[in-house]
């Protein structure tokens, strides 16, 4: 059993099996892996573990343990399309055509392509799980096109700001607390969850610098430096909850703590808080927390000397085309080199006019 490149330049899929004899060619790799899968997942639809057993036991395992915690949510499975029970279908019987019918459902859904390809990128994961634990021989996922996020500005709006300081002095804690997170992603430009997930025994004020230990790089720690106006955010903070928050969260190792649903201190679950807060109308629906890490890098591309690779070192990007989305923004750097040139184009003006 296997594929093989044959002279042609096609590949040729052989199956010997007791139950299952095929020799086929395809035009791609991919197509053969998939007939593959395809082949291999007939007659097991109901047996072996069901993808949602599989997700579990990823759930407890060293792969997901020891990468960032970016799969935060049970992903859909990949017959969330189909008619039937979600969830209940082996790997072994998932197709590239079944991930392909999801993403299909989850855009006729009106959902946004980041959202489709963060669930199909969690199903990629578990399927990949699946396949070192040899459950399935290939993962359907693999060669499967995602949808293209549409180019847009995701920068902080005019006024945006502003509603956050505005929400500093509300008397609901959480609202303050979102507020200030969001303040101090635009003031250093970490990830929200960098923040959210920070601890106290990693903010140095004497020193002015900040070590995040749960990054989206493979966990590695990165320390950023303070400015001053974000040794400001977490002064306030730190007296919100020392002082004016004493009962709940006075022995809090969290920079912005919450308390579970059974009773105990826990990192900060803020996403539910923004959405609570845009249905009151106290920010725009358009606002995303993660816009001002955005803002802060772009900032820094318009005004700053920075490289490149030092933006990448503060704000935790490690791969080159990180940078691109920001090549929108590089023109403005410019600004002063050509305002040098305006005397003598004054003066050749002057010429022509003569």
């Amino acid at each position: 059993m296997g594929i093989h490149l044959l002279p042609s330049g096609r590949y040729r899929l052989q199956i010997r099996q007791a139950s299952l004899r095929v020799d086929a060619t395809y035009d791609t790799e991919g197509a053969a892996r998939r007939a593959l899968a395809k082949y291999l997942g007939r007659g097991a639809r109901r047996t072996g573990p069901t993808l949602e057993k599989a997700w579990a036991l990823y759930l407890e395992s060293r792969d997901f343990l020891e990468k960032e915690g970016e799969h935060a949510t049970l992903p859909g499975d990949a017959h969330q399309s189909r008619p039937g029970a979600p969830g209940r279908a082996p790997p072994a019987s998932i197709t590239a055509e079944d991930i392909d019918e999801l993403i299909l459902a989850r855009q006729k859904a009106g959902m946004r392509p980041d959202t489709v390809r963060n669930e199909v990128a969690a199903v990629s994961a578990v399927l990949a799980f699946a396949q070192r634990r040899t459950m399935i021989s290939a993962n359907p996922c693999i060669g499967v096109r995602r949808p293209a996020a549409p180019r847009e500005n995701r920068r902080m709006a005019p006024g945006d700001q502003g509603a956050l300081m505005t929400l500093l002095t509300h008397p609901t804690c959480r609202y303050r607390a979102v507020a200030r997170l969001c303040l101090l992603v635009r003031e250093t430009g970490a990830r929200p969850g960098e923040w959210a997930s920070a601890q106290w025994r990693d903010v140095d004020l004497d020193a002015r610098q900040m070590t995040f230990r749960t990054t989206k790089y493979k966990n590695e720690p990165r320390t950023i430096p303070l400015t001053g106006a974000a040794i400001h955010v977490l002064g306030d903070q730190l007296e919100d909850i020392t002082i004016r928050e004493m009962e709940t969260f006075a022995d809090s190792e969290w920079v912005f703590p919450a308390v579970s649903r059974n009773g105990e201190l826990t990192s900060f679950a803020y996403s539910g808080s923004v959405r609570d807060i845009k249905a009151a109308g106290l920010l725009p629906r358009r606002f995303r927390p993660h816009s001002g890490r955005h803002e802060y890098i772009s900032s820094l591309v318009e005004e700053s000397d920075l490289d490149d690779s030092r933006i990448m070192t503060l704000v935790g990007h490690h791969s080159p085309a990180s940078m691109q989305i920001y090549t929108h923004a590089r023109g403005v750097r410019y600004r002063g080199q050509l305002e040098a040139l305006e005397t003598s184009r004054r003066a050749a003006r002057a010429r022509e006019i003569a």
